[in-house]
């Protein structure tokens, strides 16, 4: 469930001994669903720069908009990680 209207996916692995962050060479692309809405957002490789990413899903209650992800913008799957079937 989204908390103050904000998805996060880390872009980590973890275990009980190691934290791990993702690298763009081994993942294209995240998948973030939102289970309340059943919705799912396609996060691309070049916004990986933190251990974690944060998605809008609804205006900041103080009216924020520079710096904040929206949802919207990740709604459909980059072309370049799109897989194509001959």
């Amino acid at each position: 469930m989204p908390k103050g209207g904000v998805l996060e996916a880390n872009l980590r692995s973890c275990n009980n001994w190691s934290v791990r962050k993702y690298t763009k060479a081994e993942v294209d692309t995240i998948a973030i669903c939102d289970a309340s809405s059943r919705d799912i957002y396609f996060v691309p490789k070049k916004e990986f720069v933190r251990s974690s990413i944060r998605l809008r899903i609804a205006a900041a209650k103080n009216g924020q908009k520079r710096f904040t992800r929206n949802a919207e913008e990740y709604a459909d799957l980059p072309l370049d990680s799109a897989i194509s079937v001959e």
